[in-house]
C-alpha cells in the first residue's frame, strides 16, 4: 500500500478511549491525516476526546463519535485503514461488509470467555475465515497471563 502524500485516514472501530491514536501519534510510525474512532458506548467519546485534544484541536485530525458501526457509510473520505480491536464483541458482521474491497484492516479478537464476547476467536485462522480476506500481509497472536485469567489475542493485518 502507497502512503498517501497527507498521511492515512484511520477509523478505529470499537475504538473505546482512542488510545489507538495516540500510540499511532506519539510513536510516530505511521504518517497520519486523521483518526476518527467510533465507539457505541456513549461513555467513551467525551474520554477519548479529552485524552485525544492535541489532534482533536489540530484540524480534527482526531474525533470520537458515538455510533452503531454496522451503520457506518464509507464515501469519498472513506478511511485507507479500518482497525478493529473488539472484533469479539460485535454480533453483526455488517461492519465488516460495509467496508470497501481493496481497504486494509486490522482485525483482533481473544479467545477470554467473557459476557460482553458474542464470539471467541480461537486463533487467526479463525478470523482469516470468518472475514474472508483478499490478501493476509499479518498474522499473529500473544499470550497474556494474569492472576485473574490467562487468553491470547489474536490479530490479521489484511486487504479486505
Amino acid at each position: 500500500m502507497t502512503t498517501p502524500p497527507e498521511g492515512f485516514r484511520i477509523w478505529m472501530l470499537g475504538g473505546w478511549y482512542g488510545i489507538t491514536n495516540y500510540i499511532l501519534r506519539t510513536r510516530a510510525m505511521v504518517p497520519v491525516e486523521h483518526v476518527r474512532s467510533i465507539d457505541i458506548d456513549p461513555e467513551c467519546q467525551h474520554i477519548a476526546d479529552r485524552v485525544n485534544k492535541l489532534w482533536e484541536w489540530q484540524e480534527w485530525q482526531f474525533k470520537a463519535q458515538t455510533a452503531d458501526v454496522n451503520k457506518l457509510v464509507y464515501d469519498q473520505q472513506a478511511p485507507h485503514i479500518v482497525i478493529n480491536s473488539s472484533v469479539e464483541h460485535i454480533e453483526s458482521e455488517q461492519w465488516y461488509k460495509n467496508i470497501p474491497q481493496g481497504t486494509l484492516v486490522v482485525l483482533q479478537a481473544n479467545d477470554q470467555v467473557h459476557d460482553d464476547h458474542v464470539w471467541i476467536c480461537t486463533s487467526p485462522k479463525d478470523l482469516l475465515e470468518r472475514f474472508g480476506v483478499t490478501e493476509c500481509l499479518y498474522e499473529g497472536s500473544m499470550e497474556f497471563n494474569y492472576p485473574t485469567g490467562n487468553w491470547s489475542r489474536h490479530m490479521i493485518i489484511a486487504i479486505k
